[in-house]
């Protein structure tokens, strides 16, 4: 019946694409209508930029906001005023979706018709085809000539900071423009990556603060508040052993010895490179051997070793089998306060519910925990370069106005430097104000184009703990002082009004997931708060789709996704038989072409 069941899914997914693809064509038709305009750039308004007269851009809205006041939308919102404001760019959307599938049927019915809007942003994949059918605007002149000193700080050399480093073009940082190469092809840019923190990928876990209080108490082990976190794990084994205590052992105190899961680890194992590394395993990502050659990181015996472990820890019922495969069922465990670790990044604590276990019971809490390996050392994390969602911004072939995305990602990163600018000042200005108040944590992801800075986040981290430590905010910039001031909520009512801000307390505060993140990586506040440089293991490769990769990734991938989470959840143990027809069919699917492909042979 399992069997059965597999088979039929690929062919009710595809009727449930073409049924969705149709009816997004037809609403996408209605709006097709807004023609493109020409805007002239005032000279002297560089680096950031400045139209003479405001000018309508058409826009592919990516939609990643969940909420806004009355009378405003994802096409018509106060970040598009602000834009409109300082740089006469007239935003106007042909179609907003949510991201993810949904704006990816939206984007690809316009491409169909061959009429992509001025300004979208489309995946890698899309990207790819995109170049081959000549419908993305070059953009390597634009960024030559418009890009801003900080832009270009953030983009090659992970920076932002002091802008007396770019030394007219010279800065004495490090380069590396491994984001931009992975939107360049045959030399020219097509793109401005979803630039996001350095950190964004890292694996990190979080650790139920009050059930490892419960664990210490029954073992007689003396410990406060403070020095709580000195008795997190040392090594993977005892996060392994803690695993086992919270799922069989009661740790919520309630009577009932199996009703809790020590761990999630998610429904898609691909994606938990934390726990894989520790194995010196990287599944989903092409690496380099000893001898200089690609081969794919989940056709290893080091990865099936890790499956195996999965597949022990679900048997044994250190995971909740109704949220193994469902990502709601798994926020609803998470939220209910039943599991006692999570494997995610330092910003789950905002968006997989762990928030809401807070929200509900006051008496929950979460520690963040950077991973071990068993003797006891930081892993090595493998973590992707910074690009959300693999992701970037491009032009339409027939856009007049190709350097637009430039400026606008201009003035968004320049919030990041301490800019004092009149971008800065609204967004600042509209974060504070009641009316916005409900919605100030996602009025950034009302704009078209989205930029986060590479080292901003571990340095607003430590300037507000130090600010908090000195009560004294005036060493703070006017986007540090959003995050201070959260913080400050917080503490003042952790169990009332405060407690919306639980996750900035979390993430920035003393003792929180920076702290942990910089355990991977070299950073010394005191010395240089602007130098960071991580320790992460990259993809060997991580650029524009290879001609193997278009033709056979969607059937490796789906493949891939199926035969893992089949071998994770089986009620028996995984064999060294199925290992290798595991691999033996990934090879089959497509891995020895790409492979080929990327080794040259």
């Amino acid at each position: 019946m399992l069997n059965l069941v597999r088979k039929i899914t690929p062919i009710f997914l595809s009727v449930l694409i073409l049924l969705s693809s149709l009816m997004f064509i037809l609403f996408a038709l209605k709006d097709n209508s807004i023609p493109s305009e020409q805007g002239v750039l005032v000279e002297d308004s560089l680096p950031l930029g400045k139209y003479e007269q405001p000018f309508k851009l058409t826009v592919g809205q990516m939609v990643s906001a969940t909420k806004y006041v009355d009378g405003e939308s994802a096409s018509h919102n106060v970040m598009y005023d602000i834009v409109k404001e300082v740089t006469n760019i007239d935003l106007q959307s042909v179609f907003s979706a949510t991201i993810g599938t949904a704006y990816d049927y939206q984007l690809n019915t316009y491409i169909l018709e061959g009429n992509v809007p001025d300004l979208f942003f489309c995946s890698i994949n899309q990207l790819s085809d995109l170049i081959g059918q000549g419908m993305v605007a070059d953009l390597t002149e634009a960024y030559e000539k418009y890009a801003s000193p900080g832009l270009r700080l953030a983009l090659e050399y992970n920076y932002t900071g002091d802008l007396g480093v770019w030394n007219n073009g010279n800065p004495s940082i490090p380069k590396n423009t491994a984001v931009l190469d992975a939107c360049t092809y045959n030399g020219k840019l097509y793109g401005i990556p979803f630039l996001s923190d350095l950190f964004v990928n890292c694996p990190l876990i979080w650790i139920r603060a009050d059930w490892l209080k419960t664990y210490l108490t029954r073992n007689n082990i003396s410990f406060t508040e403070d020095n709580l976190s000195d008795f997190l794990p040392k090594n993977f084994q005892e996060y392994l052993d803690l695993v086992d205590y919270f799922s069989h052992n009661d740790p919520d105190n309630n009577g009932i010895s199996d009703d809790t899961f020590g761990c999630s680890i998610g429904y898609n194992v691909k994606n938990l490179q934390g726990i894989a590394n520790v194995y010196g395993a990287y599944p989903g990502y092409y690496m380099k051997n000893d001898n200089g050659e690609f081969y794919y990181g989940s056709d290893t015996d080091e990865f099936f070793n890790v499956i195996q472990l999965f597949n022990r820890l679900y048997n044994d019922g250190s995971i909740d089998k109704n949220s193994a495969l469902d990502g709601q069922a798994l926020k609803t465990a998470l939220a209910s306060g039943k599991i006692g670790s999570f494997v995610g990044e330092f910003w789950s604590i905002m968006s997989y519910s762990l928030n809401d276990a807070y929200y509900i019971n006051q008496n929950i809490d979460w520690l963040p925990w950077a991973i071990r390996d068993f003797d006891g050392n930081v892993i090595e994390p493998l973590v992707p370069y910074n690009i959300t969602d693999n992701g970037f911004y491009c032009m339409g072939y027939q856009t007049l106005n190709p350097e637009a995305v430039i400026i606008l990602a201009n003035h968004i990163i320049a919030t990041y430097f301490g800019d004092g600018g009149e971008f800065t000042k609204k967004y600042v200005e509209t974060y504070k104000s009641e009316k916005y108040s409900s919605v100030a944590d996602q009025l950034m992801m009302y704009l078209p184009v989205r930029l986060d800075a590479p080292n901003k986040n571990i340095r607003y981290a430590f300037d507000c703990q130090k600010a908090i430590e000195e009560n004294d905010p005036s060493i703070l910039t006017l986007d540090e002082t959003i995050y201070y001031n959260n913080i400050k909520a917080f503490l003042a009512d952790p169990k009332g009004k405060g407690k919306v801000q639980y996750p900035y307390y979390k993430i920035f505060a003393k003792g929180g997931a920076y702290d942990e993140l910089s355990k991977y990586a070299d950073y010394n506040y005191e010395i240089d708060k602007n130098h960071l440089e991580v320790k992460f293991k990259r993809p060997a490769f991580s650029g524009l789709n290879t001609p193997e990769m278009t033709q056979y990734n969607s059937v490796l991938n789906d493949y891939e996704y199926q035969e893992l989470v089949w071998y994770y959840c089986q009620p028996v143990p995984l064999t060294v038989d199925d290992w290798a027809n595991f691999k033996n069919q990934l090879k089959v699917k497509g891995v020895t072409r790409i492979l080929e492909g990327l080794n040259g042979k």
